[in-house]
C-alpha cells in the first residue's frame, strides 16, 4: 500500500509533538491539515511539481 494512504492511521498512532518530519511520500494538503489538527508543524518537501515549491524548508 502506498505510505500517504495509511498516514492518518500512522499520525494518530504517534505521541504529541511540536513537528512532524516525513518525506515527500507524504506531500499532500490532506495529510498536513491532519498534522495541524494536532497542534502540530509539519516538516514535508513538496514534490518537483509542486505549484507552492519548498521555499518554506531550510
Amino acid at each position: 500500500m502506498h505510505d500517504s494512504k495509511a498516514a492518518n492511521e500512522l499520525i494518530e498512532l504517534l505521541p504529541q509533538s511540536d513537528f512532524f518530519v516525513a518525506d515527500k511520500g507524504y506531500d499532500s494538503e490532506a495529510i498536513r491539515e491532519k498534522i495541524q489538527e494536532r497542534n502540530s508543524i509539519p516538516v514535508i518537501p513538496r514534490k518537483k511539481n509542486s505549484l507552492l515549491g519548498n521555499a518554506d524548508i531550510d
